[in-house]
């Protein structure tokens, strides 16, 4: 009988199958049917001490915890729970969580550290089976070499022993994300769908041809591997993302490469689109923008056959029109530049005036983007758009806490020991402490 909510809830991951699953754990004593009810219970009424302290209680349980340790604080704060899941788990303590009982029931991670940590996690990923695994995004913060048009003979950052056995221990992995430089040779997994590459050189099958990923259909290509980086490349363009690796991709986004190449060595994505070996069986594709008539008639000249939808997030300041293709503008999560703002005013209930600096809030966006679930996306956004709305000279907007706590929660650790993010990371544990229907008021003005 569980084996079989279980498949209707993997097929839809729904509050009322929640429920159903929770009362049938509950029958046979498994402490997640408990977590399940006390989170469902949450969600629909909200929270208040008792049920944060039972919520307590049956994590540590599950986990099999001492009594002494809070799963809700301190590094504690890299696994996100929910509903009797590990809803996203980050590197710190992963190899603590997969082999607890809650490691089989892991539904997304984010992995960014050092890569002999995270090599281990991986090989320990691979020990048993997966089932609910939907997310693995790998981040390598090895400062290597600037992404190139040739992997030559450098070895992966990542060796390949394990992706076997991680292949076959998650047979319901769908997107899979990538970011660095050189980091794995290939991924050849049957049921991986959407792909997120971050560093031109990330992965060698991008490159040239290697073990196909045969379910692929949606790919998210950013050249390079930092905000503003260029990538550097020989002329001519190689052909990028083979059809032999990639033979069922029909959506192609390149909205990430926002910089335009200004050397004879910089890559656009209008040099690289003319040469992807994918053009002919694409269908949509995703670009920044379009800024002048000379790129427009660039792209009119890229041989697209079968594409019918051409997204952007910048349109021209003039008419454009496709024969049998649907033209789109699309919004960004969140601004590039921030223009002339640099620093917002944060006013915590009961707490001091944070000064909060923007940059730093977009960097480290940027770098969270390869795990950021949809939920803390929908929240930054509307952070941002709170942000930009500030009314010079005025006094300003408010923002709930709710909304702040899931938009900085979502992106993990803000890293403390940098200076410019450290105010980020205060403002993140403040807000965490209050009530959801509490406001933090966001202002332009000094306090």
């Amino acid at each position: 009988m569980i084996e079989q909510l279980e498949a209707t809830l993997a097929d839809d991951f729904s509050l009322e199958n929640l429920q159903v699953y929770g009362d049938a754990l509950q029958a046979i004593g498994d402490p997640r049917g408990h977590l399940i009810a006390i989170d469902l219970h949450i969600a629909q009424h909200g929270a208040n001490r008792d049920l944060e302290y039972r919520r307590r209680q049956r994590l540590r349980d599950w986990l099999e915890l001492s009594h002494a340790v809070d799963p809700t604080k301190g590094p504690w704060r890299s696994v996100r729970f929910a509903f009797g899941f590990v809803e996203d788990l980050r590197a710190p303590l992963a190899l603590q969580v997969l082999q607890s009982p809650a490691g089989r029931f892991v539904r997304a991670m984010s992995l960014s550290h050092g890569m002999p940590h995270v090599a281990s996690v991986l090989d320990e990923l691979g020990t048993a089976p997966r089932p609910w695994l939907d997310r693995l995004s790998i981040l390598s913060r090895n400062k290597a070499a600037p992404p190139t048009s040739v992997w030559g003979s450098q070895a992966a950052v990542l060796e390949q022993a394990w992706i076997p056995s991680v292949i076959a221990a998650t047979p319901r992995l769908r997107l899979l994300e990538l970011a660095g430089n050189r980091l794995v040779r290939a991924f050849p997994h049957p049921h991986v769908s959407r792909l997120r590459v971050d560093g031109v050189d990330v992965l060698q099958a991008i490159l040239e041809p290697g073990p196909a990923m045969p379910a692929v259909r949606e790919l998210e290509l950013t050249f390079a591997g930092a905000v503003d980086a260029p990538v550097l490349m020989e002329r001519p363009w190689p052909s990028l993302v083979p059809v032999e690796s990639f033979p069922a991709v029909t959506r192609l986004d390149l909205s990430e490469n926002w910089k335009r190449g200004t050397t004879d060595t910089q890559a656009s994505d209008f040099d690289v689109l003319s040469e992807v070996g994918i053009r002919d069986q694409l269908e949509e594709l995703r670009l920044w923008g379009i800024n002048s008539e000379d790129e427009w008639a660039r792209f009119r000249r890229i041989s697209l056959p079968r594409l019918r939808k051409l997204e952007l997030e910048h349109e021209p300041g003039f008419e454009i029109a496709l024969p049998g293709v649907s033209i789109a503008k699309v919004s960004a999560h969140w601004p590039r530049d921030p223009g002339a703002l640099e620093t917002v005013w944060a006013i915590v209930p009961g707490c001091p005036p944070i000064e909060l600096r923007l940059q730093a809030l977009i960097r480290q966006c940027s770098h969270a983007r390869s795990w950021l679930a949809a939920d803390a996306a929908v929240a930054l956004e509307t952070v941002w758009q709170t942000i930009e709305a500030l009314p010079y000279g005025g006094p300003g907007y408010g923002l709930s806490s709710a909304i702040l706590c899931r938009a900085l929660g979502g992106l993990g650790y803000l890293d403390a020991s940098h200076r410019d993010v450290r105010q980020w990371t205060e403002l993140r544990d403040r807000v965490g402490s209050l009530r959801a229907d509490c406001e933090v008021w966001m202002t332009m003005l000094e306090p």
